[in-house]
């Protein structure tokens, strides 16, 4: 069963529960929905609308909860993988004639009941069709505006007691769904010959289109980042090198005392490391001033995560290490008679 949708635009909401039925049964589709809107900018209408609880005064008396409003056919939650994490989702049983219901994204809960206690509370859009629904289930949060905005509040109502003309459909397969979009399609016109079809995708291609631009500045972050990388270990090579051959008078005078091969690679190791302390110390600096630039381009993850911190210090030490390790082992070998003797 793999977790892949894709979606078709039509421009009716006149037999749609025949549409979707007909997309079921074709070979290969394990279930299939509708919805006013898709998550990640993939499409359909926004539509931002706000929310009182019942027996709560209109603004300016209280504040009022802005959330975005989603239209969805029963079985929409399961095909687009979105959990319920408290109640139930729409059923047929939640037609025209019977309670207004809708439910609500945790995020909403949150905003609107703090104690926790969401199921079986009424809240109504004041501004729009004004009515009291009863909210019958909590879902998991979703991002409807691309991975860069903020999680949203986010509410749902059955296409049943709030008909919709522009659904995108969506789909769950078993397999590839491009090798089924011929199929679907064929699906649908068996039931209605005019309803047209748009923007036919995978929801794996709008999460890459969402992820594009994103992805090439990573790309090129990381290729920077891994020439500075280059760059580092060369100059800390150089800088070592360079001092061994300034102080070969002092190694050879050391060795010609005892001191141990192991000891002078060590000490020449170490003094490599001290700058690279001190530079790490700028470099840290520097990198939590920067952070904010790069908290855009990044999903769920901290910006001064102390171990992403930790890891880049650890890295950068290995690298000093290894490239101070080749003038290190050079001036251990260093001849403390021919020294002597040159000086």
């Amino acid at each position: 069963e793999a977790p892949i949708h894709f979606r078709c635009e039509f421009r009716s909401g006149i037999g749609l529960d025949l549409v979707t039925e007909a997309i079921r049964r074709t070979p290969g589709v394990i279930t299939a929905s509708a919805t006013s809107s898709l998550p990640l900018a993939g499409g359909g209408l926004y539509l931002p609308r706000v929310f009182l609880r019942e027996n709560q005064p209109d603004p300016p008396a209280s504040a009022d909860t802005q959330a975005a409003w989603s239209v969805v056919q029963p079985g929409y939650f399961a095909t687009m993988g979105i959990p319920i994490v408290e109640g139930r989702a729409f059923t047929a049983q939640d037609a025209a004639n019977s309670t207004q219901v809708i439910i609500i994204s945790r995020a909403m809960a949150k905003a609107m009941f703090p104690d926790g206690r969401a199921l079986g509370r009424r809240i109504r859009s004041w501004r729009d069709e004004n009515r009291y629904r009863e909210i019958v289930g909590v879902v998991g949060d979703l991002r409807y505006n691309g991975l860069a905005a903020d999680i949203s509040n986010n509410v749902y109502v059955p296409h049943t007691q709030r008909p919709w003309n522009a659904l995108t459909v969506v789909v769950r397969t078993r397999t590839d769904p491009r090798t089924l979009v011929t199929s679907v399609r064929n699906a649908i016109w068996l039931v209605d010959k005019k309803l047209p079809l748009a923007s036919v995708q995978t929801m794996q291609q709008v999460m890459d289109t969402e992820m594009a631009r994103p992805r090439l500045t990573m790309f090129l972050l990381v290729l920077f980042g891994l020439a500075a990388l280059a760059l580092a270990a060369i100059g800390t090579y150089g800088i070592v090198a360079y001092s061994v051959t300034q102080r070969t008078r002092e190694i050879g005078i050391r060795m010609a005392l005892g001191a141990l091969r192991t000891r002078v690679v060590a000490m020449v190791v170490w003094k490599a490391l001290r700058l690279a302390a001190a530079g790490l110390v700028c470099g840290g600096v520097a990198a939590l001033a920067l952070t904010r630039v790069l908290a855009s381009l990044l999903f769920e993850v901290d910006v001064t995560d102390p171990a992403v911190f930790g890891a880049a210090a650890l890295l950068l030490l290995g690298v000093v290490v290894a490239a101070a390790c080749i003038p290190a082992v050079r001036a251990s070998r260093i001849d403390p008679v021919t020294t002597l003797r040159s000086e």
